[in-house]
Order: C-alpha cells, then structure tokens, then sequence
C-alpha cells in the first residue's frame, strides 16, 4: 500500500503523489528547446523528485539520451584539483549511463583527463549528434568551491562555442539546489570564501550568466493538492471532501510541497480517527507544529545564522513592518532563497505560509522568554 512521503525521493509506485504533468511539461519544453537552467527552490520542495520524473521520461524518449548526476555525499577531496573532480564527473556519468541501459556509457571513462580544457574537449566528442540532456542534483553542496566555479565556466564556453557553431555540447543541463547559481559569486564574497580579483570583476559577474531563468511554481495548488486526494481515496473510500480538505491544507501550507505531505501523512498516520476533513487538518497542524524535523531544524539555523534575516524575519512577522519586495534587497533574496517569504498582491512582503509563521512566531516568543529569564536572574542576582 502507498504512503504519504515527507523525506528524500518521492516514487510513484510507493508513495502518493501529486499530479505535476503540467510543470513536468514547463520542463521538458525548456529542455526540448536547449536552454541551460537552475531549478533553485528552498529546502524539501520537490527538486529531486522532479529531476527524477525528468529523467525517467527523457530515458523514454526517442532521440534522448540522459546524463544524472549528484554532488551531495561525495566528500570535499572530490573538488580539490580539476583532476579529481573530473574523474568524479565521468565516473558518475558513466554509472548513470550505465545503469538507463546505454551503450555509449564507457565512452565516457578517460583517464587521460586532468583539467577541463581536456573534459571539454572530450564532452564536445561525445555530444556531436547527439541530444545529451545533463541533470545535476544539489548543485549548491559545492557552491562554495573554486575548482566547481571554473567546472560552470567550462559548461558556459562550451555553450558559446555552440552557439557560434564553433563546438558540440550538451544538448541541455539542469541544476538543482536552494541557491540561484547565476550568482554563485555574491554567494562566495559574502561568505568571505572568494574575493574579486580585478576592478573590471564584478559581482554578479557569473560563470553560469547563459543560464534562462526558471519561472515555473513548483509550489501546489489547492487543486492540484486534490490530485493526490483523489489516489488516495481510490485505495480507502474515506468519503472525504477532497475539494474542502484540499483548499484547508492549502490555506495552512501555500502549496510548500513538504508541508502539504506531512499534514496529509500526519492524519493518516497519527489521528487515531485519520480525520479527512477541515478539522482534521487542523488537528494535523496543531500536531507537526511542535514536532522536530530537518526542515524545522533548517529554518531556526538559518535564523540563529543570519542576524540581519532574523531581524528582517522578526520585524514582519512581530512587528507587522510593510516591506515592498526586491530582488536587489540582499536580505530579501535570502529569505526568498530559504522559502521563508512570499508577496501579496500588492508585492509587499508576508511570511511563505501560515506553518512557517506559527513555528516562527512560536520561535521569537520562547526567545524573548528565554531573555527575559536571563535578564530577571541578572536583576536577582
């Protein structure tokens, strides 16, 4: 029997799903039309999954032939020299070939590269004639990494040379991770881990700047919440109003992916009455609001890590500050890159959702209580 799905991959076969054949679509379109592209989305929004789904249509598809990869695990060593993160590269391409059952996979294997003038040159064989689509997962793992940064200008020449009928390369190449890889460099200058090298350097001068932006909502609405309703009512006929049950999940989550399979699981699961109604919902809320987990855990280290989003996030949840939302806006990007924040209709900033607003006001309350003790034994002492 399936289940509802809050931790890592989520597999069509196992667990209940919500239809994403429209964004897989939005997808597929940017691929069949040889765009490069970031899927940059917060923590536990889906990304591997849709990256998954992705690939197991491309390997399906005539003509197609699908290059999947991870960084995240594979220890620091791997990005030390241009050597070593090119043998991880071809090995793991070569193992993901391997694995969809292609021919060329060996192809792949030589260990007469060192740097990635060679890769490139030997990525530009393998890709004439051929729509090879590259999908990196958790991309951001080794944003912080010089030897990575050149890997991304290697990607941006060949895409150049291509563009000028100059060389071959990847037919299209996906990323995924929380950060926008096309200012990978801010990224580093603010974590004092690069700095700008020429007065003609800027910032936001990025070795991924041929990127298309990637506009799709990854988020779900309250129909397409239902969707994954409907299959499961399939297999329990609990006479639920799926039109209700769905709207009041939304109301709570803004379709955060995450969020919405952990009520639906939590009242599975854990009521003892696996209550599908509003109430249910409610019920549900109330219960995963106080429970630990990885996002949770994420949301009040970024917090405790970042003194200015702290603020920033405290002044409009406790405060009630109107703040107009840009993109230039350091801080805002930043919660905006966490998925704490969202816009009203009048693009003034409001918290994701009303979860993230309750475990976060829960979370500046016990911190003033926690001061205030401090401060009272001070005064008693």
């Amino acid at each position: 029997m399936k289940k509802f799905n809050v931790t890592g991959l989520c597999v069509p076969e196992d667990h209940y799903m919500v239809n994403i054949e429209v964004k897989k679509a939005n997808i597929l379109n940017l691929i069949h039309d040889r765009q490069y592209f970031t899927i940059n989305r917060a923590r536990q929004f889906g990304k591997t999954t849709t990256l998954a789904l992705i690939e197991k249509i491309l390997n399906t598809t005539p003509g197609y032939i699908c290059v999947s990869l991870t960084f995240e695990g594979v220890g620091d060593t791997v990005f030390e020299t241009e050597e070593s993160l090119c043998n991880e590269f071809l090995a793991q391409s070569c193992e993901s070939l391997h694995y969809n059952g292609f021919d060329c996979a060996d192809d792949w294997i030589d260990e007469s590269i060192r740097d990635f003038a060679a890769l490139g040159r030997h990525i530009s064989r393998l890709c004439k004639d051929r729509k090879i689509v590259l999908l990196i997962d958790e991309v951001d793992a080794t944003s912080s990494n010089r030897v990575f940064l050149r890997f991304l200008e290697m990607l941006r020449s060949l895409f150049l040379k291509r563009t000028n009928k100059k060389a071959s390369t990847f037919h299209s190449v996906v990323l995924a991770g929380v950060h926008d890889i096309k200012n990978i460099k801010l990224k580093l200058v603010s974590e004092g881990v690069y700095s700008l090298h020429s007065e003609h350097e800027g910032e936001y001068n990025s070795p991924w700047n041929i990127a298309t932006d990637f506009t799709e909502d990854m988020s779900f609405s309250a129909s397409e919440i239902s969707t994954m309703l409907v299959e499961y009512e399939k297999d329990h006929a609990t006479d639920m109003d799926m039109t209700a049950v769905s709207k009041e999940i939304y109301r709570f989550t803004n379709g955060y992916p995450v969020l919405v399979s952990k009520i639906c699981k939590c009242i599975d699961e854990e009521l003892p009455t696996k209550e599908w109604s509003v109430c249910g919902v409610q019920s549900a809320v109330n219960k995963i609001t106080f429970e630990k987990s990885v996002l949770y855990d994420d949301i009040f280290k970024n917090l405790e890590n970042h003194k200015d989003l702290h603020d920033f996030i405290y002044g409009v949840l406790v405060s009630g500050n109107k703040k107009k939302y840009t993109l230039y806006n350091p801080v805002m990007e930043r919660a905006n890159t966490f998925g704490f924040i969202t816009t009203n209709s009048q693009g003034i900033v409001e918290i994701a959702n009303k979860l993230f607003a309750i475990m976060m006001m829960n979370y500046f309350i016990s911190k003033e209580h926690e001061a205030q003790g401090v401060s009272n034994q001070i005064c008693n002492g």
